[in-house]
């Protein structure tokens, strides 16, 4: 079976849960091999990165609160085969000055990937 071609985006918002987004999407990319690409890019709807969006299987997309910004992008530029995650939303509260920490990361890289596949 063919492996499953995947890009993830992530917020980088300025609280901790788009932080903390942010640094799943480069752990997914490190650790877990899924590429990570440029959200911003995807905003100013820049042709290479909405043609790489285009040719995966699967863009995942971790919005870090409910505002959704890569959800808005991703309506707007017709980006297909979406999954997204909203860190929120897997019970991490969403505060300004509170750092990141390896457990609110491990707990959303847990959702995307599964529990077993960590």
């Amino acid at each position: 079976m063919e492996k499953k071609r995947q890009i993830v985006y992530a917020c980088s918002g300025a609280s901790n849960v788009g932080q903390t987004a942010n640094s799943v999407g480069l752990y997914l990319n490190t650790t877990a091999g899924i590429p990570m690409s440029c959200a911003a890019a995807l905003g100013a709807g820049l042709d290479t990165f909405l043609k790489k969006a285009a040719d995966v299987d699967e863009n995942i997309i971790i919005d870090g609160c409910p505002v959704g910004c890569l959800k808005t992008i991703c309506e707007q530029q017709g980006i297909p085969n979406v999954r997204r995650f909203v860190v929120t939303e897997l019970g991490i509260e969403k505060e300004y000055g509170r750092p990141v920490s390896d457990k609110d990361i491990q707990m959303v890289v847990a959702a995307i990937l599964g529990q077993d596949n960590l």
